[in-house]
């Protein structure tokens, strides 16, 4: 795999991953593009009780579709995201284990205690 073809407003966009390039309308290719380069700017996103995905470093979205597009998931709107990306947003290990009731509970008092 080294394109993968996606639609964003209302055009098609190939994004080639060998090449770290993205290929499309001019409009959208921009639109895309300043999303991306700020995403990489932040350098790490992390997941939250909403939006439950691991920790990912931004260093290469355009040569890593995982990190193309968990920026996107997380700065785009639901209607807005390319819904051909939604298989490659950066997930969690399908052997994770839940936390028990009391890790949990403790998870959230900590949280409350956190200043942001």
């Amino acid at each position: 795999m080294t394109t993968i073809d996606f639609m964003f407003d209302s055009q098609k966009l190939t994004l080639d991953l060998k090449q770290g390039l993205l290929v499309g309308d001019r409009a959208a290719k921009n639109n895309l593009m300043s999303i991306i380069d700020s995403a990489q700017s932040s350098a790490v996103y992390y997941g939250s009780d909403y939006t439950p995905v691991p920790a990912i470093t931004i260093d290469d979205a355009y040569r890593n579709i995982e990190q193309f597009a968990t920026c996107l998931m997380f700065e785009l709107s639901a209607d807005e995201f390319p819904a051909a990306l939604s298989p490659y947003v950066a997930k969690w290990p399908d052997d994770l284990v839940p936390l028990t009731d009391d890790e949990q509970m403790a998870a959230e008092l900590l949280d409350d205690l956190m200043i942001y």
